[in-house]
């Protein structure tokens, strides 16, 4: 009985053992080769997902604790007698790694996107395994490279085959024209190189988006594809594309809705055809070398919402045509030859937004009365053009107008307070370098959000307006070359936003006010060619914000330079030529070690030129020139690393002039006028050797030349007289009687 007992506990041990075995071989080891194929499909997953680094855990799921089909990113068939992964959806994740060769095991595949990842590697050439269910890849937006593997000619199938941005090389897959199912294709942002496939028209039955920009390709758009005639999308911008466009576009009228051709190298004329392309919305043929005129055609355009032909080489007048297309909302013709005037039914454009006529130099007339149907503009520019007149008032009616650029035309008039209706005006008012004339509107005041003045160049006279001090939210503001007057307004210390300020070449004269310290924010001040008098306030000298430039020159300023400007460590420029300071130069200036041109000629200065100027180790040009400078040069400047011009010259300097860095290469010029300066150097006593080794040589030469005159003087006198004994008697003697009387 005790022996069935243990014979009975031995048979239990044996069973539980074989369970366990059993157990073990669905769930602990999943993966053997002679197991189901659902086990198959979820090794090749597994082993995908090794193949990953997942740094957010987005493949947390993937574990057998569950069936595969209930993964994030898996799609899963329901047949009838088990599920097959139709699709892994894992974009956007953060996943790096290479994309495992195992992707070919998954034979129903057909639809993968791992597309905004970080996959790197060659495209695996097992993908041509799935040619028989494949038909959605979405490989974009990673770090493949190598070319396309020819292996993927195998996947006929394909409707939707996206490769843009990544580091693919070689030249265009001639084999995707076998594609004939294929409606969207995208390789754009690669490195693909050569011709566009001549027989890209054999897609013509499925094409609908074809996308090349930003690529290597030559050549010309293959004539074929004007035989798609399901094409929606067409984009090879930014690439070395060439040659005349395609000339008819008729095909594509029913169906083409976006052409952009733009930043490339097309040339020849803008197709007539394309005005029977009434789908368009957007036509971008940009930065390119087409010519010849704009087609009227192009007023057929009923739909199109985005016109860019700016940077081109059109002639001729604009079409008035143009403005029957109602629903433009960019109209950019910018950068060409256009000729005549901005049509008069412009303000047809009710929805335009942004309208540019700026760079066409023959372009002349006025601004249409019009241009106030123009409602939702934001962007007016017509800088250098030939425009010309007094502006419309209808021009200040634009409420929504952001940014309105008029400089380098003929504008003349007075510019009138209306301009503060304005009131949207934010990024920059441009009417510089016109001939307007009489004082500055002190509307501008109300526009409280603009960002950008800029009035030089003009004809106005009298006070700057104090309602400038309004503007709380400018940072750049220039009022320069024009007749204004009176004094800088104390009221500008309330624009604390003003990052360049330029008041030069007025006739602003008294003192400079002590504002600058609540504009904390200026990077430039700019008060040149005035008739500013008196010292530099407290608040300018301590304004150690101050990056780029400080030029204070050709005024009346006098009284010394602060020692405090050693502080502005970030200066690039400074400019005090031209003054009445006096002093010394202070020792300070050695601290602005961001400094690049410094410029302190033409003023009284006194003293010996600082050796801390050799501290400023970014300095390239250094101009001390016309003051009353003493002592001797300090060597410590010669040895500045990026300087490349010095001027001293007419000073009271003395002593040896340095023989280092700069010292050598300078010409006399910049040391002239400084009578006790010397270059008694070994260097400048081998010049001096030389000089006097070249006078020697011309003394001598003129002795020897005396020398040879007088031999030659005096054989020729002794030739006279031998020739005169060869005479006969009566004749010598008639000749010493001649003599003697």
């Amino acid at each position: 009985m005790q022996q069935r007992y243990i014979y009975l506990a031995y048979g239990c041990v044996i069973v539980s053992h074989v369970f366990a075995y059993v157990l073990g071989s669905v769930f602990i080891s999943p993966c053997r080769k002679d197991f189901s194929v659902c086990n198959h499909t979820l090794c090749t997953l597994l082993s995908i997902k090794d193949s990953m680094q997942d740094p957010t855990g987005a493949l947390a799921t993937w574990n057998v604790s569950t069936h595969f089909c209930t993964w994030d990113g898996v799609l899963c068939s329901n047949t009838s007698q088990q599920q097959q992964v139709k699709g892994l959806l894992l974009d956007s994740r953060q996943l790096k790694g290479a994309l495992s060769p195992e992707i070919g095991n998954l034979l129903t595949l057909s639809y993968l996107n791992i597309s905004n990842n970080i996959f790197h590697g060659s495209i695996p050439r097992e993908l041509g395994k799935l040619a028989s269910s494949l038909t959605h890849l979405d490989l974009s937006h990673n770090a493949f490279n190598d070319s396309v593997p020819a292996s993927l000619a195998n996947c006929t199938l394909l409707t939707f085959l996206d490769l843009n941005t990544n580091f693919l090389s070689g030249s265009f897959p001639e084999f995707i024209t076998n594609f004939t199912q294929l409606s969207y294709l995208d390789l754009s942002s690669n490195s693909i190189t050569g011709n566009t496939p001549r027989d890209i028209g054999l897609l013509s039955a499925s094409l609908q988006f074809f996308q090349l920009y930003n690529t290597q390709l030559t050549g010309s758009i293959p004539r074929s594809l004007m035989n798609c005639s399901k094409l929606v999308w067409l984009d090879v911008s930014n690439s070395l594309l060439s040659e005349a466009l395609p000339s008819d576009w008729t095909r594509l009228s029913s169906t083409l809705e976006e052409l952009n051709l733009d930043n490339s190298g097309f040339s020849g004329n803008v197709p007539e055809t394309l005005g029977n392309c009434t789908m368009l919305t957007v036509l971008h043929l940009h930065n390119n070398s087409l010519t010849g005129e704009i087609p009227s055609s192009l007023g057929e355009l009923r739909s199109l919402q985005d016109l860019k032909l700016y940077y081109n080489h059109l002639s001729g007048p604009v079409p008035s045509s143009l403005t029957n297309c109602t629903h433009l909302v960019y109209f950019e013709l910018s950068g060409n030859n256009l000729t005549g005037g901005i049509p008069e039914e412009i303000g047809r454009l009710s929805l335009v937004e942004w309208l540019t006529f700026s760079m066409n130099p023959l372009l002349e007339g006025s601004i249409p009365h019009s241009i106030d149907g123009c409602t939702q503009l934001r962007q007016l520019s017509l800088y250098q053009t030939n425009l010309e007149g007094v502006l419309p008032s209808s021009l200040f009616n634009l409420s929504k107008l952001e940014r309105l650029s008029l400089e380098d035309c003929a504008f003349s008039g007075r510019l009138p307070e209306l301009v503060g209706n304005l009131s949207s005006l934010s990024i920059k008012l441009d009417v510089s370098h016109n001939n307007f004339e009489g004082p500055i509107p002190a509307g501008l005041g109300k526009l409280s959000n603009l960002q950008g003045l800029y009035l030089q160049g003009n004809n106005f006279e009298g006070h700057l307006p104090h309602q400038l001090s309004e503007l709380r939210s400018i940072i750049e503001m220039d009022v320069s070359c024009s007749l204004i007057s009176g004094t800088i307004p104390t009221s500008f210390s309330r624009l604390a936003s003003l990052s360049k300020l330029y008041i030069r070449n007025t006739q602003i004269a008294g003192p400079i006010p002590d504002i600058f310290a609540d504009l904390q924010n200026l990077q430039v001040l700019d008060l040149s060619r005035n008739m500013l008098v008196g010292s530099i306030p407290q608040s300018l000298a301590t304004l150690y914000n101050l990056e780029l430039i400080l030029d204070l020159s050709s005024n009346r300023l006098t009284g010394s330079i602060p020692s405090s400007f050693g502080n502005m460590v970030r200066l690039q420029e400074m400019h005090l030529s031209g003054n009445m300071f006096t002093g010394r130069i202070p020792s300070a200036f050695g601290g602005c070690v961001g400094m690049q041109i410094l410029d302190l000629s033409h003023n009284r200065l006194e003293g010996d030129v600082p050796d801390a100027l050799g501290e400023m180790i970014s300095l390239e040009h250094l101009d001390m020139s016309h003051n009353r400078l003493s002592g001797s040069l300090p060597s410590s400047i010669g040895d500045l690393p990026k300087l490349i011009s010095l001027n001293v010259s007419y000073n009271m300097l003395e002593g040896v002039i340095p023989e280092n860095g700069v010292y050598r290469t300078l010409s006399a010029s910049a040391f002239v006028g400084n009578p006790r300066l010397s270059m008694d150097s070994p260097l400048s006593r081998s010049r001096s050797s030389d000089e006097r080794i070249h006078w020697k040589t011309r003394i001598i030469s003129v002795l020897l030349a005396a020398i040879v005159t007088l031999y030659c003087l005096r054989y020729y006198m002794k030739r006279k007289e031998a020739s005169a004994l060869d005479l006969p008697l009566w004749r010598r003697v008639f000749m010493r009687r001649k003599k003697a009387k």
